[in-house]
């Protein structure tokens, strides 16, 4: 049960710097982000670094990149920018049911940082955990 959650946790993790795009908020190209995941329990699991390409037509139309994920049996349920913050939430159907929400803070157009929430009810148990984050811009997409 907790695999199949941290699992989720880490892919709808891997997922953000989708929902980091927007306009001019983060550069296109290849993204490192590194991940620390604490469980429901406390257990705090070792980082998970992730790398991904961010395209220059993801970069700069944040609704179409999120319709990626929508495919997937994730709806975008709310999504807020404020300057350099950008807080969404996230619900999926796929394999169970799973909620996120977070914030991510832009440091610059090549690096961020995030904090997420996220549930996930796998056969009737829900599980829970508390993600945070950072990522930087490693330089063009290989």
């Amino acid at each position: 049960m907790i695999k199949t959650a941290l699992i989720a946790a880490a892919l709808t993790a891997c997922a953000l710097p989708l929902l980091a795009q927007a306009d001019d908020y983060i550069e296109p190209g290849e993204w490192q982000q590194t991940i620390h995941i604490t469980t429901a329990t406390g257990k705090t699991l070792p980082p998970k670094t992730s790398k991904s390409c961010v395209s220059p037509e993801d970069a700069s139309h944040m609704r179409k990149a999120l319709a990626k994920n929508q495919g997937q049996g994730c709806k975008v349920t709310q999504y807020d920018r404020d300057d350099n913050v950008v807080t969404w939430q996230v619900v999926c159907t796929t394999n169970g049911h799973s909620e996120a929400s977070g914030k991510i803070t832009r440091k610059s157009p090549t690096a961020y940082s995030m904090e997420m929430d996220s549930s996930f009810t796998v056969a009737g148990r829900t599980s829970k955990t508390h993600i945070t984050g950072e990522a930087k811009r490693l330089g063009e997409c290989p």
